[in-house]
């Protein structure tokens, strides 16, 4: 038996591309850990924000360097730090910001191959699951856990929330199954996962979330009447970019049904649950400090810090400028990665958005490292 020397250059590629790997897989596992066992360590989320850069200054740093996107999320991060020094917010927030931010560029400039996309997707479904079975109050298994385990399980995911990760599972679960093999088994797994995300969403109660899913199943078989034209998801791009704005824009339209309406039923529950209160009292603090935001523990109406819009939090926290460079760098994730489309993630792009408008995404469980996982861009066809 012979063997065949690696040369020290033969070995230096090897141990990079092994770095490489552990740097990629790295923020994935530390946001799993930090789901499920804290629940929101800062000290965590900084150490995934390394990590991403690390390992974003290995595979193309090139690339990176002469990145706009890159340039513009360098910036809004510095802009909001001092934003957070000037409001004397805590850094929690900053840190979901910057992350927000950078794993949104990086993840939709480097080309991944499919197995690192499943091997990250198997990671983040896992951690998904075990949040949703530990802290959700919508099953009987995380009622044996806060029975068993209460100091881990003493908080509680709202029905937005459940609903959102919920719609994770389902987008990454499907994801896995398209590496099956036996077509009948892939399209049964299909309506299995459809079916269980959906059951989920109903136990909930997030009207919100379901009204999302319809849109989701709608909006798929709809669109496939125009997949056939070129490069139809990147010249929606702007619809994106619309539906961002939006979401902002249905703050003020949701406080004008509220004072012309009064109260309206839907689904068993009032139309106006409390948002509009929460909303318009963050408004009048926007107005009064529009370009270096507010103090992130500031409580609305004395009972809570969450705005439960995803850009009124952000515009609350930082203010206009980094508000604005946040909606500059998601725009370029989203047109980068429709460059190499896969529908189904476009749509569930557009299905977080929708929810977005009633949950933020920079405080509860992580949210906003699976949304930028959405934007991570395939490697090119051969």
């Amino acid at each position: 038996m012979s063997y065949v020397m690696e040369s020290p250059g033969e070995k230096k590629g090897i141990m990079r591309a092994r770095l490489r790997s552990c740097l990629l897989y790295t923020p994935p596992l530390l946001m799993m850990i930090n789901c499920i066992f804290l629940n929101g360590s800062h000290l965590i989320q900084y150490a995934a924000l390394l990590g991403c850069l690390a390992f974003g200054m290995m595979a193309n740093l090139r690339k990176l360097a002469v990145s706009k996107s890159f340039f513009v999320a360098v910036l809004g991060i510095a802009l909001a730090l001092v934003s957070a020094m000037v409001n004397g917010s805590g850094f929690g927030s900053f840190v979901a910001y910057a992350n927000l931010m950078m794993f949104s560029v990086l993840y939709s400039e480097i080309d991944f191959t499919p197995k690192q996309r499943k091997n990250m997707y198997t990671i983040v479904l896992l951690s998904l699951l075990a949040v949703l079975l530990i802290f959700s109050k919508y099953n009987h298994i995380s009622t044996y856990y806060h029975s068993v385990l209460p100091a881990l399980t003493a908080e509680k995911l709202n029905p937005n929330t459940v609903g959102l990760l919920a719609f994770f599972v389902g987008y990454f679960a499907l994801s896995l199954c398209r590496h099956l093999k036996t077509r009948w088994f892939r399209e049964l797994m299909y309506i299995v996962i459809t079916a269980a995300v959906f059951a989920l969403i109903w136990q909930s109660h997030a009207r919100t979330s379901l009204l999302a899913f319809g849109m989701f199943v709608t909006s798929y078989f709809v669109f496939q009447l125009f997949r056939k034209r070129k490069n139809f998801y990147l010249k929606a791009a702007p619809l994106f970019l619309l539906g961002l704005l939006l979401s902002l824009l249905f703050v003020y339209a949701y406080i004008f049904l509220y004072q012309h309406m009064g109260s309206v039923t839907v689904l068993g529950k009032s139309l106006f649950t409390g948002r509009q209160k929460v909303w318009g009292e963050a408004l009048q603090l926007i107005y009064t400090n529009p370009w270096f935001g507010n103090n992130n523990s500031y409580q609305f109406g004395g009972y809570t810090t969450n705005a439960h819009n995803a850009l009124l939090s952000v515009l609350f926290m930082f203010g206009i400028a980094p508000t604005a460079l946040l909606l500059a760098v998601l725009y370029q994730a989203y047109k980068a990665m429709c460059r190499r489309c896969d529908p189904m993630t476009v749509h569930m792009i557009f299905c977080c958005i929708f929810i977005m408008i009633f949950e933020t995404i920079l405080t509860d469980s992580n949210i906003y490292y699976y949304f930028t996982l959405l934007f991570m861009r395939k490697e090119a066809d051969p």
